[in-house]
């Protein structure tokens, strides 16, 4: 039934869906009960360790982060993903019955060893193994085109984690639900001895291709002279993690306030994250992919430091659950669902060969950096400041996380076009990404278009689709159209029938007169395509044209016009659909059919076809 679904929504082979549904599955079940772990875990420590000795924690978390990713990526990237996460789960299995025994010695460091080992299997897990596993199993085009429908399902399990957890708190104790943990992992084990022995990786593993961090840090002053907006993104991961560290501590702060029993503290959690996967799935997509097809990922980059300080200052006038509340779903599911695409999104202006040196920085190094920096801030600041002050910090920093915003935005645009103009640039992946364009690239555009490579042409047109206004790329298709194939043509009425400007639609309706047939033929899909439908003496001349071609797109304009009344007009395109339709006349009216999308064109549709 799942693929069946997944069949005819996404339009894939059914060995396709398969090998998708498998690695949807996987991602849903380790979200479960990585939600369940890392939610017990944060209930034991409050509760036993207290609020105040996260900022120990945070420093401890920073210290070993480095040495930890650095010698877990040369692991990661040596052998089979697979095989590594099983033996992680088994791992994970002995550290989940040991955490459980140990608790019975009742000390503090107990505490601070189980929130360590958890914090580090939920990390590694969804930063490293999950993300490089899915590689091994989809194409680059293919993992970006399904990263939402991934992020939907990891969203899923969060909320069918948090309430799990929510509904084993009623029945054990939080240590307890510890031991329901080896029984979770044994299911994820299960399902990836499935998925080895059902499908293959694309490519053998390539232990050459892992560029590590001091290798990142020499070349970084180099990449950020040639390109502006490494920086800033560098500098906004660093800013970021201290942000979310500091809003983590104040809200667990007010949480451990309210709960103190470790029961109570597990069941708000747990129902905590559930409700903020709703939000997040919520935003995502009814707010963030909409606002971005219309304002562009430039504009995007000052939403969320906004939304930021819209949350601080409700906490900062009413400190206490439901501001905090609040605050928490800003750097949860306002963090996935808003920043994490934008700031992925951004990468578009950064050439491909560099991006994965300046994300082992961001998310490894500048990211290890923040959280030591977030814990020493925090140990300092709570033995002078009281958590409303500590609260002020908060906000002068996401202040300064606005303004470094502001000149992504600024720079956005221009790296985009030096990375258009590179030679290395790989089209697919940039058109497959990106949004919309910047209305500055429109030269760049324009210079793909002057291009005589064919490739260069079909994704300079899908990019141009994106930027309005396509009267200004008139000229340069003009002169590649009448020779165009099938693709490019289809690219080039994607492109002037979507949202057309008024000089658009006059400069097509001249056409109709030209002596080529295949202009006449293009002018006539552009004009239906846009809605923008020729006169009634138009429909009639064109019915009389020598391309059949032109004759069969006339016919179609005239169902959607009062011509198709005038009893000749009426027989001449019945005698035209009942006739013998060569192919390029035949896939015409369909593509015009499915661009007008009337109901009322199915019997014609099925009268072409049957012909």
């Amino acid at each position: 039934m799942f693929n069946q679904f997944f069949e005819q929504r996404l339009g894939l082979s059914i060995l396709k869906v398969r090998r998708l549904a498998h690695l949807l599955f996987l991602a849903f079940s380790m979200m479960v009960y990585n939600i369940v772990a890392i939610t017990i875990a944060n209930s034991l420590f409050l509760n036993k360790a207290g609020a105040e000795s996260l900022p120990l924690f945070y420093v401890l978390i920073g210290l070993a982060s480095i040495p930890c990713y650095a010698l877990f990526s040369q692991i990661v990237d040596r052998y089979e993903r697979t095989r590594i996460l099983r033996y992680f789960l088994l791992l994970a299995i002995a550290l989940a019955v040991g955490m459980r025994l140990l608790i019975n010695l009742d000390s503090v460091a107990v505490y601070y060893i189980i929130f360590l080992v958890t914090f580090f299997e939920w990390d590694l897990q969804n930063h490293i193994l999950l993300p490089s596993l899915l590689v091994d199993y989809l194409s680059s085009l293919e993992y970006k085109r399904y990263a939402s429908l991934i992020a939907m399902i990891q969203g899923i399990g969060i909320l069918i984690g948090g309430g799990l957890t929510s509904l084993l708190s009623v029945y054990l104790r939080p240590r307890d639900i510890l031991l329901v943990l080896p029984v979770m992992f044994a299911i994820v084990i299960g399902q990836l001895l499935y998925l080895e022995r059902s499908e293959r990786p694309l490519d053998a593993i390539n232990a050459d291709s892992a560029v590590g961090i001091i290798e990142a840090l020499k070349t970084f002053p180099e990449l950020v002279k040639r390109y502006n907006i490494i920086f800033f993104l560098a500098f906004s991961s660093f800013l970021l993690v201290i942000i979310c560290i500091i809003t983590e501590f104040l809200c667990m702060s007010i949480y451990s306030q309210t709960f103190p029993s470790d029961q109570e503290l597990t069941s708000f959690l747990g129902l905590l994250r559930s409700g903020n996967s709703i939000v997040q799935l919520i935003v995502l997509y009814c707010f963030t992919q909409p606002l971005l097809q219309r304002i562009g990922v430039a504009r995007m980059n000052v939403v969320y430091p906004l939304v930021s300080l819209a949350s601080f200052v409700g906490l900062l006038f009413n400190f206490t659950l439901k501001p905090a509340i609040v605050t928490n779903f800003n750097s949860d599911a306002l963090y996935k669902a808003i920043h994490q695409p934008i700031y992925t999104l951004n990468y578009n202006a950064v050439p491909y060969e560099f991006v994965g040196r300046v994300r082992s920085l961001s998310d490894g190094f500048f990211y290890a950096f923040g959280l030591t920096l977030a814990g020493v801030i925090l140990w300092i600041s709570q033995s002078f400041l009281t958590l409303p002050q500590i609260l002020w910090v908060g906000i002068s920093l996401t202040v300064i996380l606005l303004i470094s915003r502001i000149f992504i935005s600024n720079n956005y645009a221009p790296c985009l076009e030096m990375v258009l103009r590179s030679d290395g640039v790989n089209l697919d992946e940039l058109s497959e990404s990106l949004t919309q364009l910047p209305p500055e690239s429109s030269s760049v555009v324009r210079e793909l278009l002057d291009s005589d490579e064919y490739y260069t042409r079909l994704k300079a047109l899908e990019l141009a689709a994106g930027l309005g206004n396509p009267s200004q790329f008139l000229a340069p298709v003009q002169t590649f159209l009448p020779e165009a194939d099938s693709s490019l043509r289809r690219a080039a009425v994607k492109l002037f029938s979507t949202k057309p400007d008024t000089e658009t639609t006059y400069h097509f309706e001249q056409l109709l007169d030209s002596e080529n047939s295949t202009m006449r033929a293009i002018a006539l899909e552009v004009l239906i395509a846009s809605q923008k439908f020729p006169t009634q003496e138009q429909i009639r001349s064109r019915l009389g044209d020598v391309s059949q071609e032109v004759r069969a797109l006339a016919s179609v304009a005239a169902t959607q016009t009062g011509a198709i009344i005038n009893p000749q007009v009426k027989t001449t395109c019945e005698q035209l659909w009942h006739s013998e339709l060569d192919t390029t006349s035949g896939e015409a009216i369909v593509r015009v059919v499915s661009y007008i999308s009337n109901p009322q064109l199915i019997p014609l549709l099925q009268e072409v076809l049957v012909h």
